[in-house]
């Protein structure tokens, strides 16, 4: 649900906050890049919007540091 995706970004953006050495330039690319992709995916059938929204938000908590072993 959206609720649960919002929470997860709540957390993200609160965490972000609170951690001095927080790059929101890294979290926010990754996000963006993640974003691309899925709504390209999702364009093309491959993957659900519920997904596309999971997985663009998650990129935002992990950030490019740890994007591939999150993938």
């Amino acid at each position: 649900p959206n609720t649960a995706v919002l929470a997860t970004l709540a957390a993200a953006i609160l965490y972000g906050a609170l951690t001095p050495q927080f790059n929101w330039l890294m979290h926010i690319g990754a996000f963006v890049v993640l974003f691309a992709i899925c709504i390209l995916m999702f364009h093309f059938n491959l993957m659900g919007g519920g997904d596309a929204k999971l997985i663009s938000v998650m990129g935002f908590w992990t950030g490019f540091a740890y994007l591939l072993p999150f993938l």
